[in-house]
């Protein structure tokens, strides 16, 4: 992904040099805020099938797959927040007809990176960080009852999720320092 085209600084080699510069700028600052960082992260993936559906094939494979990153990282000095959201909801929904020769296949995955960072360091001999993270995830294959299934081979329902999460809340205050308080929490729901 890119935030700025060649085009947008004209066809020349000036051009190819300002983007590839300034793109490289922009990315890094991206992920960059001060005392409070907050990241939010949702993606949702759905197949769903219906009753009327009538499907006939060799194999036959339906995958839902939500991923997302969410990381919030402030630079901070005396006090800090960090809050990173991560929410992902991949299903399939089968109510239909299926008749496959071989295999049939139903997959719903999620995947999530989740980092929220704290680290304050003092000012005036004190110093606090709080780092907040919140998975929400849904990984769900529902075969209904409506469903009629002929299978030829191998039949292979399955949902699966994959965590990453780091919530960390660090303070330092040095060797005068006075008071330091650090708190991390750390919220994960998922189905």
């Amino acid at each position: 992904q890119h935030l700025l085209l060649e085009s947008d600084f004209g066809d020349s080699m000036f051009g190819e040099l300002a983007a590839s510069f300034t793109d490289g700028i922009l990315r890094a600052l991206e992920n960059l805020s001060a005392f409070v960082g907050v990241s939010v992260a949702e993606a949702t993936a759905t197949i769903d099938v219906g009753s009327n559906v009538q499907v006939t094939a060799g194999d036959f494979t339906a995958i839902a797959h939500a991923a997302v990153t969410a990381r919030a990282a402030p630079l901070s000095i005396g006090g800090g927040v960090a809050v990173a959201v991560a929410d992902t909801d991949a299903q399939v929904n089968f109510n239909g007809t299926l008749v496959t020769q071989n295999d049939a296949l139903f997959r719903a995955t999620v995947d999530h990176i989740v980092d929220a960072a704290a680290d304050a360091s003092g000012l005036k001999q004190v110093s606090a960080a709080v780092a907040v993270s919140s998975l929400t995830s849904v990984a769900r294959v529902d075969v209904g009852e409506s469903a009629a299934l002929t299978i030829g081979r191998d039949l292979l329902i399955e949902s699966g999720t994959t965590d990453r999460n780091r919530t960390m809340a660090r303070s330092t205050t040095g060797a005068d320092g006075m008071v330091g308080v650090s708190v991390a929490v750390a919220v994960e729901t998922g189905e």
